[in-house]
């Protein structure tokens, strides 16, 4: 599942013209906000991070997994957003 995805359709066709070509219409402008707006409640609750952050913080959890995590949400989220992006 990519939410994330999901914000980037209403305003992907609107921030070319803005940020790439700088020949943005009110429209595009418009068009931006619903797009970030879907995108950001993509990200989860304060009660989901929480619950996330202490399982992993948990003393059972072994090092790899957090190893794996931090390397995972340092480098493949980048690369993964610009995939999509791209």
């Amino acid at each position: 599942m990519r939410p994330a995805r999901h914000g980037r359709q209403p305003s992907h066709t609107a921030a070319l013209p803005i940020f790439k070509f700088h020949t943005g219409k009110p429209l595009d402008y418009l068009l931006i906000y619903p797009g970030v707006s879907i995108a950001m409640h993509a990200f989860p609750s304060r009660g989901d991070a929480n619950v996330i952050w202490n399982s992993v913080r948990q003393p059972g959890t072994p090092l790899w997994v957090k190893i794996v995590g931090g390397v995972g949400v340092a480098t493949g989220l980048p690369n993964l957003l610009i995939a999509l992006m791209a």
